[in-house]
């Protein structure tokens, strides 16, 4: 299994004190999550200072003071005076730069790195400053950044003076390209450690291939032509169980995914076809084959393709989102009147009292609100995902590290309930999302994995728990 150090509280905080071999250990066989990190973005903390630093007393004081201002996350990690202190994990989204922190969805996000200290004066030095190096060094090695291209400041997205005006780029590039030169290279490697699989990994994968596919589709086999075609497309899990239909005399077995359709003429000596290529960029007419496959995916949500339906031609320009699960509703969410729909890879919403009369230009999905800390925004996010969650039956729990990842992660909407498995002595958890599957490991419940590069979007790469 996947071993990581568990965040606890709110924000939840690892609390964690490393020093720099360990480090080095630590970010060598780390697993990601489904984005990786493109910047480090560095800022210093002003209050406390070196000399009022207190270790994991300090940690605590910034854990308290972030929970008091909202912030679902912080920044992920602390150069101080005793070792490199974690805080938020690398692999979820951090709150340290405003837009600067980054937006899973849109395909980027930077880590938070804070020097303990006040830098408008005087650079950073001592133990700070060395493992200052060590943090960005060793993500340069293990992301294979150049410094030049991993090293950003807390100034550029606001009008502070942080990391402080001592710390400039023309010093600090330098400086980490001395380190690396004195460290080419992260340790090997070992056996076990913190982010590698174990040797039960095989058959878990197994079983949570076997429920994830089963949980709204057929049953699963290795074997299967639509699972080799799913994999190699990566394309998400199967949202529906796979139909028949019959087109100008032929038959052909038809199978919605998250992100795509795959179909195949009966008796099936071909590799199942992709419905987004055969269809190509122009809404298909009335008739035609394209639209028959169309119509047939939408089954799946009850319906069948309106080109006069806002949402429709929203799916059409953004594919991604993948076919409804749930008929359009609406919901006053503070006095404002939306409209929304449960789509497999995500749930699309407007303002509107009438669903068929919106504009869908207009149209924004949830997963865009994964990352934010205003409260307005928050309270949009999670009304939207609680309807999401119940239309599939599920509770939504805001706080749940499962449901907070899954909403970082953008890995659209849940498919069915968490449910347990038990795999010899060892007790597992999983939630099946229509992108990927989440899981945790008795007894550290908080430690959250996702099954992987097995069902993964094409976007995302080095997933945590890649097995």
């Amino acid at each position: 299994m996947i071993a990581d150090f568990g965040p606890t509280g709110t924000p939840p905080m690892i609390g964690r004190k490393l020093t720099i071999p360990e480090w080095l250990g630590y970010i060598a066989s780390y697993q990601f999550g489904p984005v990786m990190p493109s910047k480090v973005i560095v800022h210093h903390t002003w209050r406390p200072t070196v000399a009022q630093w207190q270790g994991l007393k300090s940690m605590q004081g910034m854990q308290h003071y972030f929970s008091t201002m909202g912030w679902t996350a912080a920044p992920h990690f602390f150069a101080a005076p005793d070792g490199i202190w974690l805080f938020t994990p690398m692999r979820e989204l951090g709150v340290h730069a405003g837009q600067g922190n980054g937006n899973f969805s849109k395909g980027w996000y930077t880590l938070g790195l804070e020097m303990v200290g006040d830098y408008d004066v005087n650079r950073p030095s001592g133990a700070v400053w060395e493992n200052t190096t060590a943090i960005i060094g060793g993500l340069a090695l293990r992301l294979g950044m150049k410094p030049s291209q991993l090293i950003g400041f807390h100034r550029d997205y606001s009008t502070k003076t942080c990391p402080g005006k001592a710390v400039t780029l023309d010093w600090v590039i330098p400086e980490i390209e001395q380190w690396l030169r004195v460290n080419p290279a992260l340790p090997a490697i070992k056996p076990f450690a913190i982010g590698t699989p174990a040797p039960d990994t095989q058959q878990l994968q197994k079983q949570l291939m076997s429920q994830a596919w089963q949980m709204r589709g057929n049953d699963f086999s290795a074997y299967e032509p639509f699972y080799q075609a799913a994999l190699e497309q990566r394309i998400g899990l199967p949202v529906a169980k796979a139909s028949t239909a019959t087109y100008n005399g032929k038959t052909y077995t038809i199978l919605p995914f998250a992100q795509d359709t795959l179909y195949m003429e009966v008796p099936g000596w071909n590799r199942p076809a992709s419905m987004w290529q055969t269809i190509g960029t122009t809404v298909p007419a009335e008739k035609t084959f394209e639209r028959f496959l169309l119509d047939e995916t939408l089954r799946a949500g009850g319906t069948s393709f309106r080109p006069d339906n806002p949402f429709h031609l929203f799916l059409f320009a953004n594919r991604f989102v993948g076919p409804p699960l749930a008929p359009a509703a609406m919901r006053d969410i503070g006095g404002v009147m939306y409209v929304y729909q449960v789509f497999a890879g995500n749930t699309v919403y407007v303002r509107g009292d009438d669903p068929t009369k919106v504009d869908w230009k207009k149209m924004a999905i949830v997963s865009d609100l994964g990352g934010m800390i205003d409260s307005w925004a928050v309270t949009l996010r999670d009304t939207l995902l609680a309807e999401t969650y119940r239309a599939m039956k599920v509770t939504y729990v805001p706080d749940q590290q499962m449901h907070i990842l899954s909403r970082q992660w953008a890995l659209g909407t849940p498919l069915g309930p968490s449910s347990p498995l038990k795999i010899g002595d060892s007790q597992y958890v999983y939630q099946v999302y229509a992108d990927d599957v989440l899981f945790s490991k008795a007894p550290e419940w908080n430690i959250v994995h996702r099954l992987g590069t097995l069902m993964a979007s094409a976007q995302r790469r080095n997933p945590v728990g890649a097995l």
